[in-house]
C-alpha cells in the first residue's frame, strides 16, 4: 500500500501539469499514489494525465466545477494511505520531498500538518536569485521562533509549501470545508492548531509557479478579499466552538482585523497594536489609499520616460578623455574568487605577473573562501547605508551635474530583464558605493570582465569618477536572452571591448555604434600551461575512463552525453563516465531534475557518476585518469551557449583526446580530425559513434591528444596572450 497519497486538483492545467507529475514520479525513495481530479477543465488536462500510463496515477473527473476543497474530499474518499500531501497542478516538488515530509510527521505524534520551505518560479519554471534569497531570509527569521496560531490569524498563508497531513487527523476533523472559496487550507490549519501542532521542514522542497492564469494572482482587491474571508472564517470557527483560542490573548479576532489591515495597508504591526480602534489610523490609511491612486500614474510616467529616453548620454563629449596609461586597474565582478570561473583568476594573476597593478573588487566571495585571493579582494557586501549616504554626498560636492546625469542615465536605460524605479535606485547606489571604493584605492581605470549587470554598474561608477572603463564579453552575458539588455550602452561607453573568440566578435559588432565604435580586440583565454602538464595515463582499469567537466546546465548538452553513454553500453564497450560539476540552484534546478530522472530512466547508475564540484587539484587528477574527454555543447532554450569551454581547453592542454560539437566558437578551439573530433550538436547517435571510434583506436587517441596540446600552446598560452591585455590597458584609447 502507498505510504502517501498526493492530492492534485486540476482545472485548465494542461500547460504545467506534466512537470508537476514528472516531479512526483522522481520521488523514488517513497511509495506514493497520485489522484488527479480534473475539475471540469476546458483544455487538454485529462489527456496529459492519461499520457503518463502509470498505474500509480489515478484520474478522476468532475462534470461540473466543484472547487479545490471538494476535489480534496473526493480524493480522501478514494485513498487509504496514512498520509495525504497536496501539490498544485501548476507547481512542482524537488527530489526527496515526500520522504522528508512523511519523516517529519512520523517523528512528531502531535503534528497534524507538515509543510516546508518553498520558492517562487516564473511561468517557465525559473526562479530569480534575488527572490530566492529574499525567501531564504524570511525562513531564517521564522527559524528563530514562530507562533503558528498568531501568524495563521495575522497572515493566513504561512503553510503553503507541500502541505502534508496524517490521514487520521483529516478524518477526525471531517475533511475540508467546501464552503470556503480560497482558504480551505487555512481553515484546516486553524482547526489543527486548536489541539495539535504544525511541523516545519526547513528545506526548499516545493516550487510555487506564478503566472497570469493563477486563480489567486488574477483576483482584483486580492489582499482585501483574503482579509475579509479570513475574518469571516475565524468568526464562524469561533461561533461553532471548533476553535476556542480566539477568545484568549494574543489571538482575539479584534487584533486579527487590526493586524490584517496593518499588513494590507503596509503599516507596521506595532502601530496597529497600540490602538484597539481602527479609526485611530486615519493618517496611515489616507497615505496608503493616496499611494494606490498615485502609483498607476507614476508607473505610466516612468514607463514613458524609459521607452523614450534612450537618447540620453552618459558622456556628453564624443569619447572619454585620454589620460595615458592607467597606474592602477580595478576589476569588478559580482563574486570572486568563484570555483566555476577560474579563468578570471588566471587572467588577474597573469596581469599581475606581467607587472600590472590590479585591484580586485567584488560584491561577495564566490565559494573559494580558502583562496589567498580573498584576503586581497575588496568586498562591497553587505552595503552600509551610512557609507552609501556619505558616497552620495562626496560625489554631489565633487561634480553635482555629473552625479545627476549618471542617475538620469540609470533611470532612462534598460539594463536588465526587470526594471523598476526602486531597482534604479539600487543599481545607482551600487555604482556610487563602488565609485567610492575605487576612489579610496586610487583606481584610475576600471574593467568589467563580464558584460552583465556588473558591467553596467562599473560603467556608471567610472562615469562618476570620470575615469575610463572597458568591458569583456564572454558567453551567457552576450547570448542568454535575459542578459542582452543594455549591451549597446555597455559597449558604446567603453574605452575598448575584449572578447575571446571571433564568434563573439561578430555578435558584439552588431551592438557597436557604427559612427564611433570603440576598439574591439579578440584575445584568447589565458592558460598558465605550466599547471597543465600532460601525464602518462594513470588508469589501470580495463574499463575506459570518459570524463566531462561541466556545470549541470542545459548548454553543456549532458542529456545527449547520457543517451550516448546508454548507446555505448548497448554496444558492449566497457567504460565509466565521470561528470564533474555542480548544479546551479535554484535557477537551473529543473534541468538538474531532468538529468537525475534521465539517469534513472536509462539505468546508468553503474557506468555514469555525478561527482559534483571539485577543487582544481582533483580535476587535474581526473584528467590524468581519463582516456577521453567529452563535452557535447548545445544551444539552450534561454539562448545560452558555451562559447569557449575552458574545461575543453584544459583537457587539450593535458594531452587528452577530446570530442565536442560543431557549435559556437568550439571549431576555433578544436580542428576537426586534427586536434579532436567534432560532431553535430543535439545528436546523441553521432556522439556515441565518435566515442566508440576513439575508445577502440588507441593510436588515434594518442595522436589527437598530442596535437591538442600543441593547439593550446599555440593559441592559449597565458604568457603570450597577456601581452595583448597589457597593450590594451596601457593604451586604452588606441592612441598613436
Amino acid at each position: 500500500m502507498a505510504v502517501v497519497t498526493i492530492a492534485m486538483p486540476a482545472r485548465n492545467a494542461a500547460k504545467f501539469i506534466r512537470q508537476a507529475i514528472s516531479s512526483i514520479r522522481q520521488q523514488t525513495d517513497t511509495d506514493w499514489e497520485l489522484f488527479v481530479v480534473d475539475d471540469a477543465s476546458e483544455d487538454e488536462t485529462a489527456n496529459v494525465v492519461r499520457a503518463f500510463d502509470d498505474a500509480r496515477i489515478t484520474l478522476l473527473t468532475n462534470e461540473t466545477q466543484c472547487g479545490i476543497w471538494a476535489c480534496h474530499n473526493r480524493i480522501l474518499e478514494s485513498s487509504h494511505a496514512p498520509y495525504i500531501a497536496h501539490i498544485d497542478a501548476d507547481d512542482f516538488i524537488l527530489p526527496g520531498a515526500l520522504r522528508k515530509m512523511v519523516h517529519a510527521l512520523e517523528n512528531n505524534s502531535r503534528a497534524g500538518l507538515a509543510h516546508c520551505q518553498f520558492y517562487d518560479v516564473d511561468e517557465q519554471g525559473v526562479v530569480r536569485r534575488d527572490i530566492f534569497l529574499q525567501r531564504a531570509k524570511l525562513y531564517e527569521q521564522r527559524a528563530r521562533g514562530f507562533d503558528y496560531r498568531r501568524e495563521l490569524l495575522a497572515q493566513g498563508t504561512v503553510t503553503s509549501g507541500l502541505r502534508t497531513y496524517p490521514r487520521r487527523v483529516l478524518d477526525e476533523l471531517g475533511g475540508f470545508n467546501e464552503t470556503v472559496q480560497y482558504g480551505g487550507d487555512l481553515e484546516m490549519a486553524l482547526r489543527i492548531v486548536e489541539h495539535g501542532e504544525i511541523a516545519f521542514v526547513p528545506e526548499f522542497l516545493y516550487a510555487r509557479r506564478l503566472h497570469a492564469q493563477n486563480t489567486t494572482e488574477s483576483l482584483s482587491f486580492k489582499s482585501w478579499r483574503y482579509l475579509w474571508q479570513r475574518f469571516q472564517m475565524c468568526r464562524a470557527l469561533s461561533r461553532s466552538r471548533q476553535v476556542t483560542y480566539f477568545h484568549h490573548e494574543p489571538y482575539n479576532l479584534h487584533r486579527l482585523l487590526l493586524t490584517g489591515l496593518a499588513d494590507t495597508l503596509g503599516i507596521p504591526r506595532a502601530q496597529a497594536f497600540v490602538s484597539e480602534k481602527i479609526f485611530m489610523l486615519p493618517r496611515q490609511m489616507r497615505a496608503k489609499l493616496s499611494a494606490n491612486i498615485a502609483t498607476p500614474l507614476r508607473n505610466s510616467l516612468y514607463e514613458f520616460a524609459v521607452n523614450h529616453g534612450a537618447w540620453w548620454r552618459l558622456h556628453w563629449r564624443t569619447r572619454p578623455r585620454a589620460r595615458g596609461a592607467p597606474k592602477r586597474i580595478g576589476y569588478y565582478k559580482w563574486r570572486f574568487p568563484d570555483l566555476s570561473e577560474t579563468f578570471i583568476l588566471r587572467e588577474v594573476n597573469a596581469l599581475r605577473d606581467a607587472g600590472m597593478n590590479v585591484e580586485m573588487f567584488a560584491d561577495e566571495p564566490g565559494g573559494l573562501e580558502s583562496s589567498p585571493h580573498v584576503a586581497t579582494t575588496h568586498y562591497l557586501m553587505p552595503r552600509d547605508a551610512k557609507r552609501i549616504a556619505r558616497a552620495k554626498s562626496v560625489f554631489k560636492r565633487r561634480a553635482r551635474l555629473r552625479y545627476w546625469n549618471v542617475f538620469l542615465y540609470t533611470v532612462l536605460h534598460r539594463y536588465g530583464e526587470y526594471k523598476t524605479w526602486h531597482e534604479d535606485w539600487s543599481v545607482f547606489e551600487c555604482a556610487v558605493d563602488l565609485a567610492l571604493h575605487l576612489n579610496e584605492y586610487n583606481v584610475s581605470y576600471l574593467h568589467a570582465p563580464w558584460a552583465d549587470r556588473t558591467a553596467f554598474i562599473a560603467m556608471l561608477a567610472a562615469a562618476l569618477l570620470d575615469i575610463p572603463y572597458s568591458v569583456q564579453g564572454r558567453a551567457h552575458d552576450l547570448h542568454r536572452h535575459k542578459f542582452q539588455f543594455g549591451l549597446r550602452e555597455k559597449f558604446s561607453n567603453a574605452a575598448f571591448v575584449i572578447t575571446n573568440s571571433d564568434y563573439n566578435a561578430r555578435t558584439i559588432k552588431t551592438y557597436l555604434d557604427t559612427r564611433n565604435p570603440p576598439p574591439l580586440r579578440v584575445i584568447r583565454n589565458l592558460f598558465p600551461l605550466e599547471q597543465f602538464q600532460p601525464r602518462t595515463r594513470s588508469n589501470a582499469s580495463p574499463m575506459f575512463q570518459i570524463l566531462c567537466v561541466a556545470r549541470l546546465i542545459e548548454e553543456k548538452g549532458l542529456v545527449y552525453l547520457m543517451h550516448a553513454c546508454a548507446d555505448l553500453r548497448a554496444r558492449g564497450v566497457p567504460f565509466c563516465c565521470e561528470i564533474i560539476g555542480a548544479p546551479e540552484e535554484p535557477t537551473y534546478i529543473n534541468y538538474w531534475l531532468q538529468l537525475k530522472h534521465l539517469h534513472q530512466k536509462l539505468q546508468l547508475q553503474n557506468c555514469v557518476s555525478f561527482r559534483g564540484a571539485q577543487p582544481f587539484e582533483n580535476i587535474l587528477d581526473a584528467y590524468a585518469r581519463a582516456d577521453l574527454f567529452v563535452l557535447p555543447c548545445v544551444l539552450a532554450e534561454n539562448g545560452g551557449r558555451d562559447i569557449s569551454p575552458n574545461s575543453l581547453i584544459e583537457a587539450m592542454a593535458m594531452g587528452l583526446p577530446v570530442i565536442s560539437t560543431q557549435f559556437a566558437a568550439i571549431p576555433e578551439i578544436v580542428e576537426q580530425g586534427v586536434s579532436g573530433i567534432l560532431v553535430p550538436p543535439n545528436d546523441a547517435n553521432a556522439l556515441a559513434d565518435a566515442m566508440a571510434q576513439l575508445l577502440n583506436a588507441e593510436p588515434l587517441r594518442r595522436a589527437l591528444g598530442a596535437r591538442a596540446r600543441e593547439r593550446v600552446e599555440a593559441r592559449y598560452d597565458a604568457r603570450k596572450n597577456v601581452a595583448q591585455f597589457v597593450e590594451m590597458f596601457s593604451n586604452p584609447f588606441g592612441l598613436e
